[in-house]
This record gives C-alpha cells, sequence and structure tokens, in this order.
C-alpha cells in the first residue's frame, strides 16, 4: 500500500478533502502579525506541554497522604529525567498561567471579542467564575500535595 491508497483510503471513511478544502480557503489577516497574536498559541502549546508531562509523572507518583512525598522523592532522584519532567511539568504551569492571563487581556484591550467572536468571548467569561470557584472548592478539600515539601506532609 503506497501512500496515495493510504490517503484515499482516510479520505473515503473521513472525508479529510473536506477539511483540506476548508483550510485552504483560511487566511491568517496580515495585520495580526503582532506579538499578541501568537499568545493564544503559546498557551495551547503550553497545555500540551502539561499534559505530555503530567502523563509521565503519573507513572510513578502516589497520591496518597502516607506515599505522595517519597514519590515525588523517588521521581526526582530515581527516575531517568524525572527531575527534569517534573520542572518541565512546573513551569509550563506557570507560564501556562501567564500566557492564559496575557492573551485575555489583549483580546479584550485589542476589541478582538467582536464579531465573529463574540460568542466564544462570552462563553469564556461566563464559565471562568464557576470553574474558579469549582477549582478553590477542590483546592480546599485536599491536602496540600501540589509543592511536595517536606511542610506539605504536615497537618494544616
Amino acid at each position: 500500500m503506497n501512500i496515495g491508497d493510504l490517503k484515499l483510503w482516510l479520505d473515503e471513511r473521513l472525508s479529510i478533502s473536506t477539511l483540506t478544502h476548508l483550510a485552504d480557503k483560511k487566511e491568517v489577516p496580515v495585520h495580526r502579525h503582532s506579538i499578541w497574536y501568537y499568545f493564544g498559541g503559546m498557551t495551547l502549546f503550553l497545555f500540551a506541554v502539561q499534559v505530555a508531562t503530567g502523563i509521565l509523572l503519573l507513572l510513578y507518583y502516589r497520591p496518597s497522604s502516607e506515599n505522595a512525598f517519597e514519590s515525588v522523592q523517588f521521581i526526582i532522584t530515581e527516575v531517568k529525567f524525572g527531575w527534569l519532567i517534573r520542572s518541565i511539568h512546573s513551569w509550563s504551569a506557570n507560564l501556562m498561567i501567564a500566557t492564559l492571563f496575557i492573551h485575555m487581556f489583549s483580546v479584550f484591550f485589542l476589541r478582538a471579542y467582536h464579531k465573529p467572536r463574540e460568542l466564544t468571548w462570552r462563553e469564556l467569561i461566563s464559565c471562568r467564575p464557576a470553574e474558579r470557584w469549582g477549582a478553590t472548592k477542590q483546592r480546599n478539600a485536599s491536602p496540600a500535595i501540589c509543592p511536595q515539601t517536606e511542610t506539605a506532609a504536615l497537618p494544616q
């Protein structure tokens, strides 16, 4: 089976040609090639880094209160490049939040939320308070295990 046959086989089942036709018609406006335009893509990339490194950390992390600190110590000291994966996970989380806020403020101040994107902006603004409330409730219900220092294992 060559590449052409594979492409035809996939196109029969997934209608990829309609997606490629749609992508061919899309253009990035010339006036959008400023630094502010790229923060949405940076946020998405950092989210993908979070998912990838989070899955790698999940292979060794044990979330019980007895084993959490020891599992993080094991990741840092014994797992090959575990210290690097954990550091990338931590730094990309902080950078993702920073790029997310910069992206949201740039969309607001550059008025990029006008037609045809006003529905996504309104959905974003209406869902954020509910997500923050849920995240706060979840954080308050669980012990302080995120930093995994010696003080995280102590009672609050």
